[in-house]
């Protein structure tokens, strides 16, 4: 029997056999063959490969070293080919022969061992020839010798040359040797490689063959019916009963048909028990199938928990039935406590099937006071027993109970101690409950309930919860009895009153004749004294109301402080985000429209120039954004200023005519001939409203429609609502008109509100945000205007816009300017937007120190001013005043351009910025302002590109009193561009002060200036320009102080060639004279008319000085290249920026070093000592940009190295704190890059 079950087996078994047995036939041969073609391999790379590339080496060592001794012998000073000669013979070679010699040992061919010895002793005797070439010829001296230089070619052309050549066609010959033993070895490895793979493809076909077989037999014996077992085995896994019916020989796989049968016959018998438990019947006899079976007894387990479950709730159920019963008896007794009592014991009694009970309950004493337990109710109670019917607490087990608050359950009572009576007998309780009646920790009394049989678990569990809801009840009723006793009580005294009150009717009347008058006056005092406590309570009233309000608005005004601050954070957050990205689109397009390399098409220039635009587009939008709120915070800065209206009209005509061509819209512009020529506003805001209501018009205009832009006298004031345009005697419209699709009159004020737009689909077709006009109306209210609209849906629109030509006539800004602190206020009137408040920086008269130019009288000295910053502005216009000058003042370089050519100042002083140094340029080019003195304020120590500019001086900031008077002091001793300035550096103040007056005697518009010591002379050579030096080489009694000031003023670069005489008192040596030829330009020596020729020299000087000074104009060469080859850091969080500041900065010579945070940034800096600058990102992350620039500043100490900031915030502040923390310059994003450039050479610039 057991041989035939494992037939099938046997049968697997030796198919298996058969396949293993040719793949261990296989693997053997396959490991032969392997292993001779890995053998021939391994002589082919670690011999014969090894061998020709040694071979080739040496070949070519003999080659070169041939070479480079034919230039030794015929190049004297090639000293490069004589070093690799040396190098060859003395250590490439023994290298070279060392390796060759290893390779040899493993050689099977001693001929090739032979020839290759031979070669190497040739060769080596031809070493000792080309050494006896090297030693002929060893220095430079020898090549000058006919004898040594004819020795080294007889050697060279008889012994080296023809050697080399011999060895090297040997050599030659050796390698091709080698070469085609190698090959052969290669032919016999791909022989073998083939034959061993024809026979693995035939065994592989037998593999084939023979398990094609076996798998067909094993099919049909085993896979088709495992296959129906399988399906049988996945019905029953699906709670199916399948009807199995497969036949199969007594072998493994019918011995699984037989396990798969018995399988069904025991899942059919479970499901069968587990349909009676699903039926209900829970006593169901099952026998699991064995100890084992998981399933057997999880039903077991869950017929037994199914039996608690139903126990458990029956249970529940007969507590909560009990519970509603109880309760129907408690809501149907709320008057009489004694009808209650008797009801409630009744119904427990009879529900927990006890025998006898009293219900007690806790009361006081009408006499003592103290409180007593009185039986209320009973049920089967025996009143001739020697029960008690009134206890104290404490007394018996019902006393204790009440007393402790605890159950008392006594089981196991004596016979004698109570008996239960019927008519028909008696008989003892043996069982006995005392529950007390306890209601939110309040004691009402017990109930005691007598049984033959012991109570129950379920029992006792709701006579403990009815004993709440009875202790509430009685608490309730007795309450009710308590109300109802004081209701009579109270009646009973009320009829009292009533006879009282007769009484002293009657007593009143008696009286009433004689307390008439008494009555009248009490009258009266009562009047005034309700009079006056209603106006006591109405104040009162009032006063409560005024303080509720007073604390809503503090509440109100400390949200509206907090939203502000949410909206400036959010604003400040959302500017960064938006100019970050932006910054880097801009860049790069600006970069690809310039087309450096020429290597775009025009098309793809002109894609870049429109992304470009769009950059441009988008940060308009988000300067919209800022606007609106600035304006909504009351921080927006309005500069007024006399603004000529048709250069308004002529700008609006300019900017929007080719939009009109484009869309083929017909747009006109008016201005009425009684319009004056000029009013006094904000140019730029009054623009930005133009603008916006130009843009919208033509933007919802059709093409073929008309635009009409009109600047006009309003037809009448009566329609406008603001004071200050009532007031005003003249005013000025400007309208847009359009005949678009117009505006609905229900949207009349919508359209006015931030982020709105006629209907949803006007966003979506014409695109916007809905800011402009919100941004608008809030703009004229702030000049003290109004806006207003007239438009019909499908016709068009017109808005008019009412200014005032004049704020000192109108008087529509209550101004309140703070001279003392920078803030100053205004308060606009319009009664649509309420009033407008803000604060700014600077504003109108306070930040525009400009005198009249119509006021300016003829000869009257006149300064220009180019500064942004208010209080240095504000304080040299105040020192000029004192000075009697007259202040232009800008704070643009275009606008400083226009003053310049319309008054011609006779000095000039400007702040140093990019623009400020175009203006310079520019007036250094232009021989008509050639002769204005220009002082420059600069950053400190960066005033030297001023000064190569043209500039007379320079002061570093910041700046005190003392610098801003010596700028007065040079300009009133007649300083010009043609004044030239003289540096006496002397100890001895005699001697200055005699050279001082004999040049100020022959000239006398030289500006001297003297220093005693070194310190003092390199300060003001670092502030002044000078045009000529003298240097008493004496100075401080010391030759080498004067000799060591001589090399620092010729080591500042922009003294390498100013004149600069030296004088002395004694003689110098000749090492000194050959010194000071080189760094001086004359020596002086004392032979008795010093003072005389130091003037001389002087004037001899200064007059070339003068003559070069005339013909240079141009920008300094150092200035165009100042960025070659200088180092910058760029710190920024976003690659896409560092990419785009790369590739410009790159293009404009600079090596460029970048890092992703602060952290990185310090390191960098660590690493890199070169860096020359950094741009600094400001909002990054682990470490920000204030405490890198801090960190840099402070902690690492490094001040020189110029940092400018870059912010995407932009926000009221910023400039500031970058200083603050250390920036020297700041750039908002995103950035122009002529303004970056322009910076960088300012800052770069020595």
């Amino acid at each position: 029997m057991k041989k035939n079950n494992y037939k099938i087996d046997l049968e697997i078994y030796v198919v298996f056999i058969i396949v293993i047995g040719i793949s261990v036939f296989n693997a053997i041969y396959s490991s032969v063959f392997i292993g001779r073609s890995q053998d021939i391999t391994n002589e082919i790379m670690t011999n014969d490969i090894p061998s020709l590339q040694a071979l080739e080496d040496l070949n070519s060592l003999i080659t070169r070293s041939k070479m480079h001794c034919t230039n030794w012998v015929y190049l004297s000073n090639n000293r490069d080919d004589k070093e690799k000669l040396r190098t060859i013979l003395t250590f490439d070679y023994p290298e070279k022969k060392g390796v060759l010699q290893a390779l040899m040992s493993r050689w099977e061919d001693k001929s090739s061992v032979d020839s290759l010895t031979k070669i190497l002793h040739s060769y080596e005797a031809q070493v000792g020839n080309q050494r006896r070439v090297m030693r002929t010829l060893a220095f430079n001296s020898d090549y000058d010798d006919p004898i040594k230089v004819y020795s080294a070619e007889e050697i060279l052309a008889g012994e080296v040359i023809p050697e080399c050549n011999k060895i090297n066609a040997s050599l030659n010959q050796l390698i091709l040797k080698k070469k085609d033993k190698a090959e052969k070895r290669h032919a016999v490895m791909q022989s073998s490689s083939r034959i061993m793979l024809w026979s693995l493809l035939a065994l592989a076909i037998l593999v084939v063959v023979v398990v094609l077989i076996a798998a067909f037999y094993m099919s049909n014996s085993i896979i088709v019916p495992t296959m129906k077992l399988k399906n049988y085995i996945l019905q029953m896994g699906k709670g199916e009963i399948p009807q199995i019916s497969i036949k199969i020989r007594d072998t493994a796989i019918g011995q699984m048909a037989g396990a798969v049968a018995m399988l069904r016959d025991n899942l059919s018998r479970t499901i069968g028990f587990a349909k009676d438990i699903g039926s209900g019947n829970l006593e169901v006899d099952y026998q699991p199938l064995g100890e084992k079976d998981a399933l057997g007894n999880a039903l077991l387990s869950m017929r037994e928990n199914l039996r608690k479950a139903h126990l458990e709730n029956t249970q529940r159920h007969w507590i909560s039935a009990g519970l509603a019963n109880l309760n129907e008896v408690l809501r149907n007794n709320h008057n009489d406590i004694a009808t209650l009592s008797d009801d409630v014991i009744r119904a427990l009694v009879l529900y927990v099937n006890a025998c006898q009970g009293g219900l007690y309950l806790l009361e006081k004493n009408e006499h003592g006071g103290k409180q007593i337990i009185n039986l209320q109710g009973s049920y089967a109670k025996d009143f001739q027993s020697d029960a008690q019917l009134s206890i104290r607490p404490g007394e018996g087990l019902v006393g204790q109970a009440v007393k402790d608050g605890k159950v008392i359950h006594l089981s196991g009572a004596p016979e004698n101690y109570l008996k239960i009576k019927s008519a028909l007998g008696e008989a003892a309780a043996s069982h006995l409950l005392i529950i007390p009646l306890i209601h939110r920790g309040e004691i009402y009394g017990a109930m005691e309930l007598a049984s033959f049989r012991p109570f129950s678990d379920i029992e006792l569990s709701f006579l403990e919860k009815s004993s709440d809801a009875m202790a509430s009840t009685i608490s309730s009723v007795k309450n009710n009895m308590l109300t109802r006793q004081l209701l009579s009580e109270t009646r009973k005294q009320a009829d009292r009153l009533v006879a009282q009150e007769e009484e002293l009717r009657q007593t009143n009347e008696e009286l009433s004749s004689q307390s008439q008058l008494l009555q009248t006056s009490e009258e009266e005092l009562k009047q005034s004294n309700l009079e006056l406590e209603f106006k006591a309570r109405e104040l009162s009233q009032q006063n409560e109301i005024l303080e509720q309000a007073r604390e809503a608005l503090a509440l109100k005004a400390q949200e509206l402080e907090v939203n502000n601050r949410y909206k400036s954070e959010f604003l400040a957050n959302m500017s960064h985000e938006l100019r970050t990205p932006l910054n880097s689109i801009m860049i790069l397009a600006k970069l690809l429209a310039d087309n450096p390399e020429s290597n775009l098409s025009e098309k793809q220039s002109e894609y870049a120039k429109v992304i470009h635009k769009s950059g441009n587009d988008l940060l308009i939008l988000i300067n919209d954004i800022l606007d609106l709120s600035k304006v909504e915070a009351g921080k927006i800065d309005l500069v007024m200023e006399d603004v000529n209206i048709r250069d308004v009209k002529d700008d609006m005509m300019n900017l929007f005519a080719e939009l009109a061509n484009e869309k083929k819209i017909e747009f006109e512009t008016e201005i009425h001939s009684e319009i004056p020529e000029t009013m006094t506003t904000d140019r730029i805001r009054l623009e930005q409203i133009l603008k916006n209501l130009l843009s919208n018009a033509f933007k919802f205009t059709p093409e073929g429609g008309k635009v009409v832009f009109r600047i006009s006298s309003p037809v009448r004031k009566s329609r406008y609502s603001t004071p200050a345009l009532i007031r005003s005697r003249r005013l000025v419209e400007f309208s847009v008109h359009d005949n678009g699709i117009g505006i609905p009159k229900e949207k009349f004020q919508v359209i006015f509100d931030a982020f709105q737009q006629v209907d949803g689909s006007t966003s979506r077709k014409y695109g916007g945000t809905g800011l402009g006009l919100s941004i608008c109306k809030m703009l004229v209210s702030l000049l003290g205007g109004e806006i207003r609209l007239e438009s019909e849906s499908g016709k068009g629109s017109s808005f008019y816009v009412c200014l005032p030509i004049s704020t000192n006539e109108t008087e529509s800004s209550q101004m309140k300017i703070s001279l003392g602190g920078t803030e100053v206020s205004t308060q606009g009137q319009d009664s649509s937007s309420s009033n407008a408040k803000f604060n700014s920086s600077i504003l109108n008269e306070a930040f525009d120190v400009s005198d009249d130019p119509s006021s300016f009288g003829e000869g009257e000295k006149v300064l220009l001013l180019l500064e942004e910053d208010p209080t240095i502005a504000q304080t040299l216009a105040d020192m000029a005043h004192e000075k009697n000058y007259k202040v232009l003042h800008a704070t643009q370089s275009d606008d400083g351009l226009r003053m310049l050519e319309a008054n011609k100042p006779h000095a000039i002083i400007m702040d140093m910025h990019a623009q400020g140094l175009d203006l310079l340029q520019k007036i250094r080019k232009n021989p008509e302002w050639n002769h204005i003195p220009i002082h420059v304020l600069s950053p400190r120590n960066r005033g030297n590109l001023a000064l190569d500019l043209g500039a007379t001086a320079c002061l570093s900031k910041p700046l005190d009193a003392q610098d801003l008077k010596s700028v007065f002091t040079q300009l009133d001793q007649g300083q010009m561009s043609s004044t030239q300035n003289v540096l006496i550096i002397d100890d001895s103040q005699v001697d200055s002060q005699s050279i001082r007056n004999l040049l100020h005697s022959r000239n006398v518009s030289l500006v001297i200036h003297t220093a005693e010591d070194s310190d003092k002379a390199l300060q003001l050579l670092s502030s002044i320009n000078f045009d000529c030096i003298l240097l008493n080489l004496d100075i401080q009694r010391s030759r080498q102080t004067g000799l060591t000031l001589l090399e620092q003023i010729r080591g500042i670069e922009r003294y390498q060639h100013t004149p600069l005489i030296v004088y002395t008192n004694e003689n110098v040596n000749a090492d000194e004279e050959l010194n000071l030829e080189v760094l001086s330009n004359a020596i002086v020596i004392n032979n008795g008319q010093i003072e005389d020729r130091i003037v001389s020299e002087t004037q001899l000087f200064l007059s070339r000085v003068c003559e070069s000074r005339r013909s240079h104009n141009s920008i300094p060469e150092k200035l165009q290249n100042v960025l070659l080859d200088k180092t910058v850091l760029i710190v920024d969080d976003d690659v896409r920026n560092i990419y785009a500041l790369t590739g410009i900065l790159e293009h404009h010579g600079l090596n460029v070093i970048s890092a992703i945070n602060g952290e990185e940034a310090l390191s960098r800096l660590v690493r890199h000592p070169e860096i020359d600058l950094v741009l600094m990102d400001i909002m990054m992350p682990k470490l920000d940009g204030y405490e890198t620039m801090r960190i840099i500043r402070e902690d690492m100490n490094l001040t020189q190295v110029p940092i400018i900031a870059l912010t995407a915030k932009a926000m009221q502040g910023d400039r500031e704190k970058c200083i603050q923390y250390g920036a020297s310059d700041y750039l908002v994003k995103p950035i122009s890059i002529e303004k970056l450039i322009a910076l960088m050479k300012i800052w770069l610039y020595v």
